[in-house]
């Protein structure tokens, strides 16, 4: 059990170092999936001994090997965090790999780059969000077309809640990416879930909030990446929604 453990983290871990290529490429012009890897500073084509998971973050010393610019700590981050991501998965929601299963995986992979993405550039990119919306009717009116009414309803009034917040504050208060993505989160959990989802979000971000605000790292004005909170909780979500639905 230990040997399967340790390979699907290891899988997790090379998903994980995938997802870096779209979180710090997909906003270039030249795309996510064009080119060789090449540090972010000097423009240094990387070695292939340069690109292991977590293992070449340790043994540069956190540097590139060239121009000895610090590499940032969200290429180790976001390959352990996939990496435990779908380790959980494993264990708490017991995939028998079917269709539902795929399904959930890609949400699980999708929402850790919008994590990092939101954390990094106070944006959530439609290149993700929007196929995922389609592919998620698509998966609803296919294999779960008894709630697909629901699903959907459930999907515009979070989804309409926050897009209405966002034309009144002209986009102060929240993002219309934030409303895309609660509209996406309803369609996937439906109703009850999704606003668990919400709920918990808003209060982790306010609770982050208030610490940085004491820490002195932040003030009232700093803005905060709410759709990486909704992403990390809609995770959690997924991987323990059978304790999760337990409870109502």
């Amino acid at each position: 059990m230990v040997i399967i453990y340790l390979f699907i983290f290891l899988i997790g871990l090379c998903i994980g170092s995938f997802l870096n290529v779209i979180i710090f490429r997909l906003n270039k012009k030249a795309g996510a999936f064009t080119g060789r890897s090449e540090c972010p500073k000097c423009g240094k084509q990387l070695k292939w001994y340069d690109l292991f998971p977590v293992l070449s973050y340790i043994f540069l010393r956190r540097r590139c090997r060239n121009c000895k610019s610090k590499i940032s700590f969200v290429y180790p981050l976001t390959e352990l965090l996939t990496a435990f991501f779908i380790l959980l998965f494993y264990v708490f929601y017991k995939p028998v790999f079917g269709v539902a299963d795929f399904f959930y995986l890609l949400i699980i992979v999708s929402f850790v780059v919008l994590i990092f993405f939101d954390y990094l550039y106070l944006l959530l990119p439609d290149k993700i969000i929007l196929p995922l919306i389609i592919l998620t009717i698509l998966f609803n009116y296919l294999f779960r077309r008894s709630e697909f009414t629901s699903l959907l309803l459930s999907a515009l009034v979070l989804g309409g809640i926050f897009a209405i917040i966002h034309i009144v504050s002209n986009g102060k208060w929240v993002g219309l990416g934030d409303a895309k993505l609660l509209f996406l989160i309803g369609l996937v959990f439906g109703y009850v879930l999704g606003l668990w989802v919400l709920m918990l979000s808003v209060w982790i971000a306010a609770l982050v909030g208030i610490g940085l605000i004491i820490l002195g790292k932040a003030n009232r004005k700093t803005a905060l990446p709410f759709g990486s909170f909704l992403a990390g909780v809609s995770i959690l979500i997924i991987i323990f929604q059978n304790e999760v639905q337990k409870l109502f």
